[in-house]
């Protein structure tokens, strides 16, 4: 996955309502709650799409 320079990606676990975040975007599936341990995670909306833009430049 490509890294956008000075951002943060948002994943946020449904079970136990924390937020967590990366430096460089990951798949959902490759990645687990550090606080629960969950491998439920969402995507930030706003990062989905600054990561989509990314990968059509």
């Amino acid at each position: 996955m490509p890294k956008v320079n000075g951002t943060l990606f948002g994943y946020y676990c449904d079970e136990c309502e924390e937020r967590t975040f990366l430096e460089s975007p990951a798949y959902t599936s490759e990645i687990y709650c550090p606080f629960c341990g969950n491998q439920t995670l969402a995507m930030d909306s706003d990062d989905l799409r600054l990561l989509e833009e990314a990968m059509q430049e």
